[in-house]
């Protein structure tokens, strides 16, 4: 399969079927695959004593893919202008400085998807983060660098521009998104897949070959043809596509207000790990050239939320991480 040009639709390794929704065009793309496929393509990729147990600790995700333009005012986008209502103050840094606006989210079309049951079905999810100076998130008084709001009622939202002195590099262009269903597995460096495949470090010749096929099935869950080495992954929930290490410990390291060397301490290495269970990947936004992201010299930005915030609407608790090479 040649190589296809960036920010044209990728075929997932099933089919793929688009479906009306009223009052207007859905922006949703469904993949009727499950575990079943996962498995199938395990098995294909030469991993077959071990596809079952790699189907297990798969996750269904929603695969952001990107439309030129605006489209609706009320509808998802990442980059362009946030539809607000008429008395909300544009989120701010503790200095004053205005955050940017990356997208906003339909819940309604999230819902359809059937992937999560701990967000609201209903209302709108706007995201900002801070652009300018982007954060590493590695103390407590950096959750005022991003921000995750949901509003309700779409009754009173209104198209707002961004402030004045917003960079203009901090003003994304804007695309329409729709929805992919994309099954995601763990990176290699995790110790779910270490414990069914063997560890991938040191270098073992009897191992090697099975993360050659691991990385194989990554590609076929991805779509991405021969020869891709990256495309621009946005992403709903399912499994990160993380650049360094594991995330949701040190999401509860983090949010605790605790120093990195507080994970030294083999209890408290524990503890965090335990409670790190409880974070989800709320969303995943890549370094785009279509939209003008550059996260860190060419890094990517994870929203985690604990499942008990998102149900309880507490997006405020939402924590950010940047990972770049």
């Amino acid at each position: 399969m040649g190589a296809l040009p960036i920010g044209s639709e990728l075929e997932l390794a099933g089919v793929v079927v688009e479906r009306p929704w009223h009052p207007r065009r859905s922006h949703i793309v469904e993949a009727m695959d499950g575990r079943d496929r996962v498995a199938e393509l395990a098995r294909e990729s030469g991993l077959g004593p071990w596809a079952d147990q790699l189907a297990a600790v798969a996750l269904p995700s929603a695969r952001i893919l990107l439309d030129d333009g605006p489209g609706e005012l009320l509808g998802a986008r990442l980059g362009g202008d946030p539809a607000m209502p008429s008395g909300f103050e544009w989120p701010m840094r503790n200095d004053g400085g205005a955050l940017a606006f990356v997208g906003q989210i339909r819940l309604e079309e999230v819902a359809r998807l059937d992937i999560v049951s701990w967000l609201p079905d209903s209302g709108m999810l706007s995201v900002f983060y801070d652009a300018d100076d982007p954060p590493w998130s590695s103390a407590l008084e950096d959750r005022a660098r991003w921000r995750v709001v949901w509003f309700a009622d779409l009754s009173d939202l209104e198209a707002r521009r961004p402030p004045a002195d917003l960079a203009p590099s901090c003003v994304f262009t804007p695309h329409v998104v729709r929805y992919r269903t994309e099954w995601t597995l763990p990176c290699a460096e995790n110790n779910e897949i270490g414990r069914i495949l063997g560890p991938c470090w040191p270098p073992d010749p009897i191992v090697e070959p099975r993360y050659a096929g691991f990385f194989e099935l990554g590609d076929r869950l991805s779509g991405h043809p021969d020869g891709v080495t990256h495309l621009p992954t946005h992403r709903l929930f399912g499994h990160p596509d993380q650049v360094q290490n594991a995330m949701p410990a040190d999401c509860e390291m983090l949010s605790r207000g605790l120093a990195w060397e507080s994970s030294k301490h083999p209890d408290i290495d524990a503890e965090l790990k335990r409670c790190g269970r409880d974070w989800r990947l709320l969303l995943q936004v890549d370094t785009d050239g279509r939209l003008g992201t550059d996260w860190g010299d060419t890094g990517v930005i994870y929203y985690w939320i604990k499942e008990a915030d998102a149900a309880g609407r507490a997006f405020d608790r939402a924590w950010v991480i940047l990972q770049s090479c």
